[in-house]
């Protein structure tokens, strides 16, 4: 409703997705019209019951919301405490220098694109960080 007002029209007048592929089930012979009627009751009230036993809900613990569907995943070790993740600042700036610099000859460079390399390289190591630390804490690396 921001940008394209005449679209957002247009888009709220298509049918959903879900009503689209009801209608095909249907004509299939899939399901019958009751049996997904059944099942939006079924949900709704699955719905509906969660949001009820959710007021009553007088204390909530974090260890309620970290199950795992890996049996033992947390036996000896603390659900709570994450492995180091550092990584030296010159291995950063090594990896964001070789990220934000361009190919050697016969490549050429864009001259908008080489205008724009100190702002490239401060991108770059933006970029860079999150995924040396996934890794470190991915392979086990301090």
């Amino acid at each position: 409703m921001f940008t394209q007002p005449l679209m957002y029209k247009k888009i709220a007048k298509q049918p959903t997705t879900l009503k689209l592929y009801t209608e095909k089930l249907v004509q299939e012979g899939t399901i019958t019209q009751q049996e997904y009627e059944d099942e939006v009751q079924k949900y709704d009230k699955i719905c509906e019951d969660a949001y009820l036993g959710a007021k009553n809900a007088t204390a909530i613990h974090n260890r309620q919301w970290l199950d795992s569907p890996w049996h033992g995943f947390f036996d000896n070790r603390d659900p709570m405490k994450y492995p180091s993740t550092g990584v030296p600042m010159d291995t950063i700036q090594h990896i964001t220098e070789a990220y934000s610099t361009a190919p050697e000859e016969p490549f050429k460079l864009h001259s908008g694109d080489a205008s724009v390399g100190g702002i490239c390289q401060k991108k770059a190591y933006f970029l860079v960080c999150p995924v040396v630390s996934i890794v470190c804490l991915v392979t086990g690396l301090p």
